[in-house]
């Protein structure tokens, strides 16, 4: 048999009206109102207060102001109140994530903190009050949308969809500050862009301005209308006059097809032609020649003198007629006629040839190294035999060995017959 298990039950205004004592554990139900008291043996009813749950130790948690508050779990584990729920001495967590303390209607954020989640109006709020001040730089004004929207830099002015206060710079040149409908150009300013409108005026006006013999724009440009004639710091005499410095950065030609256009510079000479003719053949006073012109005829030139002039040749053998060759040297001929002379090297030979060898003179001797490396002296500056003090023909020398050759003395250390001497005839 089912065993049924009733709790004390009333409506609240007779539980009021009664106003038992409930005993330690006891339960009491307002049938009404759905709330739940339990008793402790000592309290009447109307000062007990209403069963809310339970904390995370177990403890009793109830509702000391017996408000109307209602907390419930759904079938899925799900809670819900029916009335505001309010949390005392502690933090809300969820399943994961940090602890929070407060909702906040704060709307300028400043607490900055992790304990406190801001309201919707808040955040709304801050984001809106991001305008230009004294520390902010950009204020995007987003009331037709986020794309559409007026931007203004460095100002709250939002008449314009871009309002910039100060310069406007891009990645290359100046930086611009205005842009400017004055059709005077009296500012005559480079942070000023003038508009199209603008620039046609001032144009329009300088021309009406002027006679009908000349039109005259700035910085001494004056344009003969009639003969078709411009001046550049200059009245126009010519088809251009340039009165100073001229510089060009496009091609420019004069005197198409007449020859009896020039281009005349200060107080020299006219020109009509720059000719690129190597040969220099028609030795004009009115023809620049091209820096490839003068060094094509200098090269030519050069080439033609060292080739009939000093050296002949023929087939692989060149040959000098006549005089002498100096090497080093344009002195040192010893009153000769048909000599070669060869000043000191400024530097000797110290590495060995190949296939060879090197002919120099050193301390006014001749010496001869060949590919060994042997250096041999057949012209001694100084050749007197340390035996006999006699003239000798060679010395040689490789590395730190050394050898002076007097040949009769020679001889006769080794017991030969000596050579046979004869006089100088």
């Amino acid at each position: 048999m089912a065993i049924r298990i009733q709790l004390r039950r009333d409506l609240a205004a007779n539980w009021t009206d009664a106003d038992p004592i409930l005993a330690q554990g006891e339960f009491g139900i307002e049938l009404d109102t759905n709330r739940l008291k339990i008793g402790d043996g000592s309290t009447n009813w109307v000062s007990l207060q209403y069963f809310t749950g339970f904390d995370s130790t177990g403890a009793i948690v109830t509702d000391p102001a017996g408000s109307n508050t209602q907390i419930q779990f759904n079938d899925n584990g799900e809670f819900g109140a029916s009335s505001d729920l309010t949390f005392s001495g502690g933090q809300l967590y969820l399943a994961s994530g940090t602890g929070i303390n407060e909702f906040s209607t704060d709307g300028t954020l400043a607490g900055n903190s992790d304990d406190v989640v801001p309201t919707e109006q808040a955040v709304k709020t801050y984001v809106d009050n991001l305008q230009f001040d004294s520390t902010s730089y950009l204020k995007i004004d987003a009331s037709n949308g986020p794309i559409t929207g007026n931007l203004q830099i460095g100002t709250n002015d939002s008449t314009a969809s871009l309002t910039v206060k100060g310069d406007v710079y891009l990645l290359y040149g100046t930086n611009i500050n205005e842009f400017s409908t004055d059709g005077t150009l009296l500012g005559n300013s480079d942070d000023a862009v003038p508009t199209e409108k603008a620039v046609k005026t001032y144009i329009t006006n300088e021309i009406n301005s002027l006679s009908d013999e000349y039109v005259q724009a700035e910085d001494g440009l004056l344009w003969d209308d009639v003969l078709n004639r411009l001046g550049v710091n200059t009245s126009p005499n010519h088809t251009l006059d340039v009165g100073g410095d001229a510089n060009f950065d496009e091609s420019v030609t004069i005197g198409v097809g007449d020859t009896t256009s020039y281009l005349t510079i200060g107080n020299g000479t006219s020109i009509n032609e720059f000719s690129a003719d190597g040969t220099l053949s028609d030795n004009s006073d009115i023809a620049i020649p091209t820096e490839k012109a003068v060094k094509t005829y200098v090269d030519n030139a050069i080439a033609d003198s060292t080739s009939t002039s000093y050296w002949s040749k023929t087939g692989d053998d060149v040959y000098y007629i006549g005089g002498n060759v100096g090497i080093g040297t344009s002195t040192q001929f010893g009153s000769g006629d048909g000599v070669m002379g060869i000043s000191d090297a400024v530097t000797p030979p110290t590495t060995n040839t190949t296939g060879g060898g090197v002919l120099y003179s050193e301390n006014g001797a001749g010496k001869w190294r060949g590919t060994s490396g042997t250096i041999t002296t057949f012209g001694p500056a100084d050749p007197h035999c340390p035996v006999c003090g006699k003239d000798y023909m060679l010395e040689f020398e490789n590395g730190e060995d050394y050898l002076a050759v007097c040949i009769n003395c020679m001889t006769k250390e080794l017991g030969i017959k000596p050579w046979i001497l004869t006089e100088k005839q």
